[in-house]
């Protein structure tokens, strides 16, 4: 059984390691007041995009996650007929709706691949599983990292995800802000239990 791992672009991974181990990516796009930009882990693009402060306080930005049709489509597209099984791994649910979108893509990803298995000669059932990461950004990364590695390693499905949900309970991303003001926003902006900086 031929297994893909799936991860959005908020890992943190660097995009020779991405090709290397031919992991599939959701792009994220990112809205800096009135242009949009797409991330797709070109590390020039991301480079120039830092480089000249396009996330700094006097630009207003979003996120905007890759949503169900694109999502379905993608799988559609191409995955269902290369793989036998998905694993995606999301950033964390309190963060984006990326894992909220891809599960509801999985219910029709499953429900209409077939005939396009068929179509490609591919024998056999597909079959897709969307993780939340709990976690984000390097932490996301390294559970990226440890997945890859077990699917290198010719681990069983099960036993891949049985082994990426343990990691994924020991990963913890803490975020050093460079401005407490980037704290505040984004104590203002999540529902972040926890969150005691809204008063800052």
């Amino acid at each position: 059984m031929s297994t893909v791992l799936v991860i959005d672009a908020a890992c943190d991974l660097p995009q020779s390691f991405i090709n290397d181990r031919n992991i599939k990516l959701l792009p994220i796009s990112i809205r800096v007041d009135d242009q949009t930009h797409t991330d797709v882990k070109d590390a020039q693009k991301l480079t120039d995009f830092y480089a000249n402060n396009r996330l700094g306080r006097d630009h207003d930005a979003e996120s905007i996650p890759y949503s169900t049709e694109q999502i379905e489509k993608l799988f559609l597209d191409d995955l269902v007929t290369h793989y036998d099984f998905a694993l995606v791994q999301t950033v964390s649910r309190n963060r984006s709706p990326i894992y909220d979108n891809a599960t509801k893509a999985s219910h029709a990803i499953l429900r209409s691949y077939n005939d396009l298995r068929r179509a490609a000669g591919r024998e056999g059932n597909f079959g897709m599983r969307v993780m939340n990461s709990g976690t984000l950004f390097c932490g996301q990364g390294v559970l990226a990292a440890f997945t890859s590695d077990m699917i290198e390693l010719g681990k069983a499905k099960n036993e891949v995800l049985k082994l990426a949900d343990a990691m994924r309970q020991r990963v913890y991303a803490y975020l050093v802000a460079p401005d407490v003001y980037y704290i505040r926003r984004l104590c203002r902006c999540v529902d972040w239990p926890g969150c005691t900086l809204t008063g800052i």
